[in-house]
C-alpha cells in the first residue's frame, strides 16, 4: 500500500467515491453509510480504509477509489459538471464497465496470466500503479490503454482510458475482475449527434465506424459543432443513445476477450 499521506478532505472525497461505488454494485443506496474522519490532519491510506470498512464499506471499493484518485487524468474522471451530468441524462448508462470471470486457475497463475497477455502485442497495456498490500488478495492493478492496437481504439471509442484489474482468490479457482471506468462521457456521442443530425442515419453509422478506427480522440475537434447537432431533436438524442450504447458495448466485448485469453494463458499454464 502506498505511503502517501492524505488530508481530512482527501480522505472525506475518497469515502464518499468507495460508498458510490459499492452503491452502484448493489444496486441498493441503503447499503452505504456516512463516515466521518476520527481525527483531524495527515491520515495514513490504512486508516482510511480501516475507517471505510468499519463503516461497512467494502475494502475493494475503497482501493478502487484510490486508484482512481491517483490517476494522473482524475479530473477528467468527473461526472458533476454540466456536461457529464446533461450525457448521463441523454445516454442513462453507468460510468464505468464492470467484468469478471472465475478461472480454473491459481491467483499466481492468474497474475502471471494478466501481465503476459497485458504486454502482448494484442493488446500492448502499460502498467501504471497498483494499489495494495498483497497482490494475490486485495491489490488494485492499473494499466493504461495505448492507441496502437484494434482494442486499444475500441477502448477509446468507449470512453475507457485505464483498466483496474483485480485477483481474488476464488473456491473454483481465481476471481477475475475488470472496471474501466469512462472518461470523456460523449465524445461518440458528439460524432453521432453530428452525423445524425446533418446527415442522416446512413451518414451515422459511417461516422461511427470512422470513429471506432481512428480513435475517439480525433472527434475532440467536433465539439463545437455538436451544440447545432444537438438541436436536431429526439432523432438526434435516440442516435446518440444508439452509438454510445453500441460503443460501450463493443467496449465490453472487448474486455470480454482480453479475460478470454488470460484465462487461456492461466489454465494453459496449469495443465503444463
Amino acid at each position: 500500500m502506498s505511503e502517501r499521506r492524505l488530508t481530512d478532505e482527501q480522505a472525506r472525497a475518497l469515502w464518499k467515491r468507495a460508498a458510490e461505488l459499492q452503491v452502484a454494485a448493489q444496486r441498493d443506496v441503503g447499503s452505504s453509510k456516512a463516515v466521518q474522519p476520527v481525527e483531524q490532519g495527515d491520515l495514513s491510506i490504512e486508516h482510511v480504509t480501516a475507517a471505510a470498512e468499519g463503516a461497512g464499506i467494502d475494502a475493494d471499493f475503497m482501493r478502487i477509489a484510490i486508484a482512481e484518485q491517483q490517476l494522473p487524468d482524475a479530473s477528467e474522471l468527473r461526472h458533476d459538471e454540466w456536461q457529464g451530468r446533461w450525457l448521463s441524462r441523454i445516454v442513462r448508462e453507468p460510468h464505468s464497465i464492470e467484468r469478471e470471470r472465475v478461472i480454473a486457475a491459481q491467483p499466481e497463475a492468474v497474475l502471471s496470466a494478466v501481465r503476459a497477455t497485458a504486454a502482448s502485442p494484442v493488446y500492448q497495456l502499460m502498467p501504471e500503479n497498483s494499489i495494495g498490500k498483497d497482490r494475490l488478495s486485495d491489490a488494485v492493478f492499473v494499466y493504461r490503454i495505448t492507441d496502437a492496437t484494434t482494442f486499444g481504439s475500441t477502448m477509446n471509442f468507449a470512453d475507457g482510458r485505464v483498466l483496474l484489474v483485480m485477483i481474488r482468490p476464488h473456491e473454483r479457482g481465481t476471481l477475475l475482475r475488470i472496471r474501466v471506468p469512462l472518461f470523456r462521457r460523449g465524445v461518440n456521442l458528439l460524432a453521432t449527434g453530428i452525423s445524425a443530425s446533418l446527415f442522416g442515419s446512413g451518414a451515422a453509422a459511417a461516422l461511427g465506424g470512422a470513429a471506432s478506427a481512428l480513435g475517439a480522440t480525433a472527434l475532440l475537434m467536433a465539439a463545437p459543432v455538436a451544440a447545432g447537432a444537438i438541436a436536431g431533436g429526439a432523432f438526434g438524442v435516440a442516435g446518440f443513445r444508439l452509438v454510445y450504447r453500441t460503443a460501450k458495448q463493443q467496449g465490453v466485448s472487448a474486455i470480454d476477450l482480453f479475460m478470454q485469453a488470460i484465462a487461456a494463458e492461466a489454465e494453459t499454464a496449469v495443465e503444463r
